[in-house]
């Protein structure tokens, strides 16, 4: 799982500019809580990659120690998420997943969903709304890191240039159903919506908003 460390780097900057930054951090620090319980309660072996670099002490002071952590690295996006698969497979594992960490309620059985594809495709990924993905997961045996070079990261492109070079490199990937991650006011509204039915879906984003924008939280419930 990538994430921020908030209060050492800007996190949910869009958002911000909406809300506040003083409250945007806040509420990721919610939307990373919520989808690390999602997370653990898969049963996967959890890594928590880092930005920025020295950032392990200050997020294992935050999210506990019972994950490992890693920082990101450098690079742009691509070189980040190619590295952090590349060391997940030198240490051993089969098949590994990068998730962002803005989906604080991300369905469960997606994790299952997606780890079950990788038995029979070299690649899955989460298609996000706004065109990019919030997941993507490969097998050991079928990785290759130039899938992520020279993408368009942040732009409407980056599935179907991802997709493109799946195919231009002979792999075969699975699409899991589209979902939802959260940078701007409109992605938190419709967030709310969703969660708003008493499913119990995101809690600590849920309580935040409810104290901190009550309007926005009324409305969605």
């Amino acid at each position: 799982m990538f994430i921020k460390l908030p209060g050492a780097v800007p996190v949910k900057t869009r958002l911000g500019t909406e809300i506040g930054n003083d409250r945007a951090a806040a509420l990721y620090r919610r939307f990373v809580e919520d989808e690390m319980e999602i997370l653990a309660a898969s049963g996967a072996d959890i890594i928590v990659a880092c930005d920025p670099p020295g950032g392990i002490p200050g997020a294992e002071l935050w999210l506990g120690g019972a994950f490992a952590y890693a920082e990101q690295g450098a690079g742009d996006l691509g070189e980040r998420m190619s590295a952090a698969l590349a060391r997940a497979f030198g240490m051993g594992y089969g098949r590994a997943l990068l998730v962002g960490s803005d989906i604080p309620d991300l369905p469960g059985p997606m994790i299952a969903q997606t780890l079950s594809a990788l038995d029979s495709h070299d690649a899955v990924i989460g298609p996000a709304s706004d065109g990019g993905y919030f997941l993507v997961g490969f097998n050991a045996r079928s990785f290759e890191p130039r899938i992520f070079a020279d993408i368009p990261w942040s732009t409407e492109t980056v599935l179907a240039y991802t997709t493109n070079r799946l195919r231009q490199y002979g792999k075969s990937f699975h699409l899991l159903p589209a979902w939802h991650d959260v940078d701007s006011w409109g992605d938190l509204e419709r967030l709310l919506a969703r969660i708003s039915s008493g499913n119990g879906a995101a809690p600590r984003t849920r309580a935040w908003c409810a104290e901190n924008l009550p309007d926005l939280a009324g409305n969605g419930a």
